[in-house]
C-alpha cells in the first residue's frame, strides 16, 4: 500500500509571529538568473518568532521578489514573494543560506525546533533564512486543505500562478537570485531532507553562487520518502534500542528503573505485526506518524532530541492503537502529556502531534510530481506535465557535482535512510562524510550540533573532518544525551 502524501510531512504547525524591521537599509534588486521580471528585495518585517535568533531589530527581514516562472513556454506574469530573513552576526566569513525540508516546510516550521540558531552559530557569516516558494510564508499564501486540492490550484490559476512553476528547478533559481541580490554570493548552501535536493539543483543550476554544499538528511532526488523500506527502518529501530540498552547498563537510575532493558524495536515490529495489515487503522494514524510505518518515530524525532522521541514513540502508537480500536487511551495519551512539560507551549506542541494542522503547503505537489516524478498519483493530474519537460526536472539526478560537499547524516535516521544517501555518493567527487552510526536521527544540528558545527566550518576551511574526528565528536555528543530513566 502507498501512503497518503499527507502521511509523508509531520504535522504542520504555524508557529510564527511578527517583529519590527531594521531601518535604514535600501531595498535591492538585480536582473534575475534566468531572465523573466526583474528580482527586488523589499524590506519589510520579521515574521519568525525564534527564541534561538537574535532578536528581530538586529535581523534584516524583508521579501525577494521573484518572476513567477523563468520558462519562455509558461504564461505567468507577475512575481512571487518570498521571505527572507538575514541574521548578521559579528563574523566575517561566507555566507550560508539555510534551504528547509519537506518538500513544503515553512521556516515557522522549524522554529519549535531551535535548529535555525545552530545554523547560526554554525557559520562564520550571514545566514540567510529564505521561506522557498509555495511554502506559508511566501505570497500568495499557498495553503490549502489537501482535500481540496483541485480547488486550490483552481483559485492559483485564476490569480495567474500557474502551480507547476512552485517546483525544485524555479526554486533553484530563487536561492541564485537571493545571493545576488544581496550580495552574498558565493555562499555555502545548507540543506535539510528535502533542502539537500534542492541545494543540489542550485550547485547544478548556478555553480557559480555556491561556495560549499552542507548536505543534512541527504535526499536521493529520484527517493521520494515513503514508507518503504520497513525492514530497514525497523533494523534502525533495533540499533537504538542497543545503543539505550548499553548506555542504561552504566547508569545507577536507569538500571534502577528498568531491570530489563528496554527492547523499543521489539515493541513497535510486534505493533506492527498486528496491525499493518488493517488499512483502514494505518491510514488513520497517518497524520500522526509521517511514515506508513505507524510508529509515531518520525513524527516525534522533529519534536524533540531523536532518543527522546523514539522511547515516547512506542508508547504513543500504543496509545493511539488503544484509541482507535477500543475507543480507549486517554490515560496513557494524558500520560505522556505530561512528560513534554507543564507550560501552554506543550499543550500546543501535544495538540498538535495528535490533530496536525490539515493545510498542505501547495508546493508539495508539484515537487513530489516533477521532482520525484509520483505519475501514480492521481494528484498529479492536476498538473501540466509539459511545461517542464522531464528532461529539465530529472537532469540533476545524474549530474556529477565538484562542488566542495559535506554529507552529514544519521545513521538513525528514519526518514531518509542512509542508504539513500550512499546510493548518490559517487555523483560527488569533492565530498566529505560525516556519518553518525550511534545516536543521531534526521536532525543532526540539534542532535550533535557541535559535531555538525565542526564538521561544517572544516569542509568551508578547506581541512575536512577525517573519520576518526566525527567518531570523537560522537562519542561526546552520545554521551552527553540524557537517559528517559523515568520511563
Amino acid at each position: 500500500m502507498r501512503p497518503s502524501i499527507p502521511a509523508l510531512t509531520v504535522g504542520l504547525v504555524s508557529l510564527f509571529a511578527c517583529g519590527d524591521s531594521p531601518a535604514g537599509v535600501p531595498d535591492a534588486s538585480v536582473e534575475p538568473s534566468d531572465g523573466g521580471a526583474a528580482v527586488r528585495f523589499v524590506e519589510g518585517e520579521c515574521r519568525l518568532d525564534d527564541p534561538s535568533l537574535p532578536p528581530p531589530a538586529s535581523r534584516r527581514c524583508g521579501t525577494l521578489h521573484v518572476p513567477i516562472t523563468r520558462r519562455a513556454a509558461v504564461s505567468a506574469a507577475g512575481s512571487l514573494g518570498l521571505h527572507v530573513e538575514v541574521v548578521e552576526p559579528a563574523r566575517t566569513g561566507p555566507a550560508t543560506v539555510f534551504l528547509t525540508g519537506g518538500p513544503g516546510f515553512s521556516l515557522a516550521h522549524y522554529v519549535p525546533l531551535g535548529v535555525l540558531g545552530e545554523v547560526v552559530r554554525a557559520s562564520d557569516g550571514p545566514v540567510l533564512l529564505l521561506e522557498q516558494r509555495g511554502n506559508l510564508l511566501s505570497i500568495p499564501d499557498p495553503s490549502c486543505v489537501e482535500a481540496d486540492l483541485a480547488s486550490c490550484v483552481a483559485t492559483l490559476r485564476a490569480n495567474g500562478v500557474p502551480p507547476e512553476a512552485l517546483n525544485s528547478m524555479e526554486s533553484a533559481s530563487d536561492v541564485a537570485d537571493l545571493l545576488t541580490t544581496l550580495d552574498a554570493a558565493p555562499a555555502v548552501v545548507w540543506g535539510h531532507s528535502y533542502g539537500t535536493v534542492l541545494a543540489q539543483r542550485v550547485a547544478h543550476q548556478h555553480p557559480d553562487v555556491v561556495r560549499a554544499l552542507v548536505l543534512e538528511g541527504v535526499s536521493n532526488p529520484t527517493q521520494f520518502a515513503t514508507g518503504d523500506g520497513l525492514e530497514a527502518r525497523l533494523a534502525i529501530l533495533t540499533t537504538f534500542g542497543e545503543w539505550h540498552a548499553e548506555r542504561c547498563a552504566r547508569d545507577e537510575a536507569c538500571r534502577a528503573a528498568h531491570p530489563e532493558p528496554l527492547q523499543p524495536a521489539s515493541d513497535v515490529i510486534e505493533l506492527v505485526s498486528r496491525f499493518m495489515a488493517d488499512e483502514s487503522l494505518v491510514l488513520s494514524l497517518g497524520g500522526a506518524s509521517s511514515l506508513d510505518l505507524p510508529s509515531a518515530v518520525a513524527l516525534f524525532e522533529t519534536q524533540l532530541a531523536y532518543h527522546d522521541g523514539m522511547l515516547l514513540a512506542v508508547e504513543l502508537f500504543a496509545a493511539l492503537v488503544a484509541r482507535e480500536r477500543d475507543g480507549d487511551g486517554g490515560a496513557a495519551l494524558a500520560s505522556l502529556r505530561t512528560r513534554l512539560g507543564g507550560d501552554a507551549a506543550a499543550d500546543a506542541r501535544f495538540a498538535a502531534m495528535l490533530a496536525p494542522d490539515p493545510r498542505a503547503p501547495i508546493a508539495l505537489w508539484p515537487k513530489a510530481c516533477f521532482d520525484y516524478r509520483l505519475a501514480e498519483d492521481t494528484e498529479c493530474t492536476s498538473f501540466d506535465a509539459a511545461l517542464y519537460p522531464r528532461e529539465l526536472t530529472d537532469e540533476v539526478a545524474s549530474a556529477t557535482i565538484a562542488t566542495p560537499t559535506l554529507f552529514l547524516h544519521g545513521a538513525l535516521d528514519t526518514q531518509t535512510l542512509l542508504s539513500d544517501a550512499q546510493a548518490i555518493a559517487s555523483r560527488f567527487s569533492n565530498r566529505s562524510d560525516a556519518i553518525f552510526e550511534r545516536c543521531v536521527g534526521h536532525f543532526v544540528l540539534r542532535d550533535a550540533s557541535e559535531c555538525a558545527a565542526g564538521a561544517a566550518r572544516a569542509l568551508v576551511s578547506g581541512e575536512p573532518w577525517s573519520p576518526a574526528e566525527v567518531a570523537e565528536c560522537e562519542a561526546r555528543a552520545c554521551e552527553a544525551l540524557p537517559l528517559l530513566s523515568g520511563l
